[in-house]
Order: structure tokens, then C-alpha cells, then sequence
């Protein structure tokens, strides 16, 4: 820092990622994968001799489930020790020795899809927290006793995905984050008596995290997020619930959006009533004569999740008197396991009828126009935006597809990229399930399109390749379909660079805009 001098400490060629470095030592730990293989293996490098690398574990795809990789999490407190997270879909949680590079797994009995968030170290190294959904619809807050080997769960009867957990400096506060409805809430722990509040001094915003001074063993801090961007800092006492703000920065914003729900097709056999979908609604900001059209929004993942953030695009169809409403599906993160696997193979149906139960909400609200409907999405948002587009034709002015998949078969089969979604989109070596993912794929449902297509795809895409806009593309020109097509050279997963951004939202803002001035 001194000289401002800057070391290369790897060879330049291979990918280095996730460096630490390891407490009370000159070492520092990384992952390493060699250009060309899936494998990654775990080094420590000493600082005093960086020619030097050392492999302490090496994660075999293989050994687990096919993909990921290895999430780094917290040291022990004496340095010796890391509790790791190994795969992705079927999470391994463990806690590896430093110096012989044995690894010790917490879970011997891993279930399949189970969530496991960042563990964390008690201060006296006795215990580790973390939040797990294994064998519970939610992610629940929990802590491994490391000398009884046993696992006590601390929040049963939260109906809220649990992460972002940090422990006071003396042990007896414990501070976690609650997704609820895409806003982050802090709730308080309190360890001797096994009681758990919600933290309520602040009505306004999200706090995704809470983190304890270490020289005061009640007083946290946080910040505050707002709708348009602004941050304050705040800080609190536990024991004497003294709140300080820090900082002054929020500001009105006109017609923040808000959380809605809409009756879907089908029943909750949790509550035995019509199971309802959340979805995030952007009012207008700007006065229009009647009611307001309407872009739909369709999150990508599957099991992403569309929450109450500022979008810069949205505040220029809000401005220009569109509504937008961005729903959480089945399939989405944030309402439990059973919601977010409701979209597994042939469910994906589901996910496409909930589209249309909104549409029939829309229909109902006076303030929107159900005649000028518009779908959008990325993704997985592209594919579902162009398999509602072959439902709902009759019901939409049109819409916009950015990177969406449109043959599931291919998609599925075609190298190793998407291997590892077969357990959630379905498997195409099942004769049973090949026929119904063609069935599904939009490229074999282009005679059921009668409205404009946007169509955006990178040349550069690995996850969802060019070919499979490009062949989509031809299918509408035989057919004397109506479509805008884009591709970039540069763009891979994404809109590409500054220049290409700002060139694929003016398009997707006029391709809009000729959809609504359309006479009739």
C-alpha cells in the first residue's frame, strides 16, 4: 500500500478466484481452475515465498453433483480451520482442516436441493451458524454444536427464507436477514433465553444486513435501502434500544411500487384457497388520460425472484404512462422450496398459467388497460415471455424476448453448460418428458403467434447460444411472421457493453412505442 506497487501472485492464465486471506498468518487462500478442465482445487499461497503454491483440496464435479463449485465461508477463530460449501444444487457443507486438507462433512445425509447460506463461526469456535431449508420449506436459522455433532434449529415458525447472520462479540445476540417479498427485515436472537423479535425501529426500506461493532457487544449497524437507490446508516443497542442515524439521504419518491397479489388457477393445499402469486406493481408517473397499458415482466432463473428495486428502464415506462408488473411465478425464490419446485418438469405449465391469471387480474383493475398488454423477459424470462406469447396471442399487443430459450431439447442437450438443469426442467432422455419439452419449446408453437416479437441475442451467449434465437428467427420468416431482430457480436449472456445497451433499450423503447401508437 505504501509504494503502491501492485505483485502478480498466479501465472496470468488460468482463473484465481474467491482469495482470502488466512487470519494470523502471511498466507492467503484461492481457488484455482486450469483453462480448458471443470475441476477446481484449493491453494494457499505464503506471501514470503509467492512462487510457491500449495493444494489443500481439490473439488471433483463429479464426487458431487455434476456442477458448482466451492463456496469459501468464514475461518475459524484460531485460523486453522474453513467451513466450505461444496455444489449447487445438492449443497455440501463442511469444514476443512488447513493443514492436512481434510475435509469434514457437516451433513452426512445432504438432501437434494436443500439451500445452505454462508456458515459463520462463533466467537469461541464452539458452534457454527447457518440457514438451511433441509427438510423444511424455508431457510431456517440454525447452529451445529461442533463438540455433540448436533444440528438445533432456532427459527421454526418463520415463513421467510432466513440469511445474512452475524453473532455479537460476547455470543448471547444473534442477527439474521428475513426475505419477505424481495424487502430484507432484521430480526434479533437473543441467545440465553431463546427469543427471537423482529427488529421494527425503521418502517421504510431494506436492511439486508446487521453487523455487530466488535467492541460493544450489544450494538449493531446497518443500512437502510430505499426505492430509487438511497442509503442511510443507522445503529443500534440491543439492551438499551437506543437507534442512531447517521446519515440523512432519503428522499419522497413519486408512486413507489408496491407488492400485490392475484388469485392463480389453482388451489394452496396449504390454506385450501386459490393460491395467490405475488408480484411487484410499478404505478405511472405520469398523468395519462384513461387507463394505463401494461408491460409484464418475467424474471429469469427460474428461481430468481423480482423485488422492489429501482430499474432504470422501468422509470422510463413508468414516465411515459406504462404500468409494469413483474410477477414471482411458481418456480420463484423467496415462497418456500414446494413454491419454488412447483415449476419442475411438466409444472412449468403451471408457471405459464399463472401469467394468464394475472392478465385476468389486470382485466379487473380500472387504473390498467388489459387492451395493451405487453410481455418481456430475459432468460428463462424469455422463454416463458415467448410460451405465454403462444398462449395468451389473442390476449397481448406483443412481446419482447432477450436471450430466451426456445428448443428445451437442445438446450438441455447440447454440451455441458445446461447439463445441470435437467433435475428442474426435465429430462430429454425420458421419451415421456422429450415429447412434452418439444411440446413446450415456442420454436415448434410459432403458427400460435399472432402478435410482434423483439427478439435480442448475443453471439457470444454460452448458456443459451445464439443458434437458438437464430433458428427461431428463420421459423418466423417462413411463416411471414412480424419480428424485430437484434444480435450482437459482443454481447454473451447479457446486452453487451455500454454502447450496445444503450442501442438494444432504445430499440426494445421504439419497438414499444410503435406496439401501443399501432393503429388499429
Amino acid at each position: 500500500m505504501n509504494s503502491q506497487e501492485s505483485t502478480l501472485l498466479t501465472n496470468g492464465k488460468d482463473a484465481h478466484y474467491n482469495f482470502a486471506f488466512i487470519p494470523n498468518s502471511d498466507r492467503i487462500i484461492y481457488i484455482k481452475r486450469v483453462i480448458g478442465e471443470t475441476n477446481k482445487r484449493l491453494f494457499i499461497k505464503d506471501l514470503n515465498t509467492p512462487e510457491k503454491e500449495e493444494l489443500i483440496f481439490e473439488y471433483d464435479e463429479e464426487q458431487y453433483d455434476g456442477t458448482g463449485t466451492i463456496y469459501l465461508d468464514e475461518f475459524s477463530p484460531d485460523g486453522k480451520k474453513m467451513a466450505v460449501r461444496l455444489g449447487y444444487y445438492n449443497v455440501v457443507p463442511a469444514i476443512l482442516d488447513l493443514e492436512s486438507g481434510e475435509l469434514d462433512k457437516l451433513q452426512n445425509d445432504s438432501l437434494p436441493n436443500a439451500t445452505y447460506t454462508y456458515h459463520n463461526w462463533s466467537k469461541d469456535g464452539k458452534r457454527i451458524y447457518y440457514a438451511s431449508s433441509a427438510g423444511a420449506d424455508f431457510s431456517e436459522l440454525r447452529f451445529r454444536d461442533l463438540e455433540s455433532n448436533k444440528d438445533s434449529v432456532l427459527t421454526e415458525d418463520l415463513l421467510w427464507d432466513v440469511s445474512n447472520i452475524d453473532e455479537s462479540p460476547d455470543g448471547n445476540w444473534i442477527v439474521f436477514a428475513t426475505n419477505e417479498d424481495g424487502t430484507y427485515k432484521q430480526n434479533i436472537h437473543h441467545v440465553p433465553s431463546g427469543t427471537t423479535k423482529k427488529f421494527d425501529k425503521v418502517a421504510e426500506g431494506s436492511i439486508p444486513y446487521g453487523v455487530f461493532d466488535p467492541n460493544q457487544d450489544a450494538t449493531m449497524a446497518f443500512h437502510v435501502e430505499y426505492f430509487g437507490g438511497a442509503m442511510d446508516i443507522f445503529s443500534y443497542n440491543l439492551e438499551t434500544e437506543e437507534l442512531k442515524k447517521w446519515t440523512d439521504n432519503k428522499s419522497e419518491v413519486e408512486s413507489p411500487p408496491r407488492v400485490i397479489r392475484y388469485p392463480s388457477f389453482d388451489i394452496d393445499t396449504l390454506t385450501n384457497k386459490k393460491r395467490e402469486i405475488a408480484a411487484v406493481y410499478y404505478p405511472v408517473t405520469k398523468e395519462i388520460e384513461g387507463p394505463a397499458p401494461v408491460i409484464i415482466e418475467l424474471h429469469g432463473g427460474p428461481n430468481m425472484q423480482s423485488k422492489t428495486v429501482w430499474d432504470p428502464m422501468v422509470e422510463v415506462q413508468r414516465a411515459q404512462g406504462i404500468a409494469v408488473i413483474a410477477p414471482n411465478f411458481r418456480g420463484s425464490r423467496g415462497y418456500g422450496y414446494n413454491f419454488m419446485s412447483m415449476d419442475y418438469g411438466e409444472g412449468r405449465t403451471g408457471a405459464i398459467k399463472d401469467i394468464g391469471s394475472l392478465i385476468d387480474w389486470i382485466e379487473e383493475q380500472p387504473e390498467l388497460d388489459s387492451n395493451k398488454i405487453i410481455l418481456s423477459g430475459a432468460s428463462y424470462g424469455g422463454f416463458l415471455t415467448l410460451a405465454c406469447t403462444a398462449t395468451y396471442s389473442d390476449r397481448i399487443l406483443g412481446a419482447l424476448d432477450l436471450f430466451g430459450m426456445t428448443d428445451l431439447v437442445p438446450f438441455l442437450e447440447e454440451g455441458e453448460k445446461n447439463a445441470d438443469r435437467r433435475a428442474e426442467y426435465g429430462d430429454p432422455s425420458d421419451p415421456e418428458m422429450r415429447k412434452y419439452l418439444e411440446e413446450l419449446s415456442p420454436i415448434n408453437n410459432v403458427d400460435k403467434f399472432d402478435v410482434p416479437l423483439f427478439i435480442f441475442q448475443g453471439e457470444k451467449d454460452s448458456r443459451v447460444r445464439a443458434d437458438q434465437s437464430r433458428r427461431l428467427v428463420e421459423v418466423l420468416k417462413a411463416q411471414n411472421k412480424e419480428y424485430w431482430y437484434l444480435e450482437s457480436a459482443e454481447a454473451g449472456h447479457d446486452l453487451g457493453g455500454p454502447l450496445t445497451q444503450a442501442y438494444v433499450i432504445s430499440a426494445q423503447l421504439t419497438f414499444i412505442n410503435e406496439l401501443l401508437n399501432k393503429e388499429e
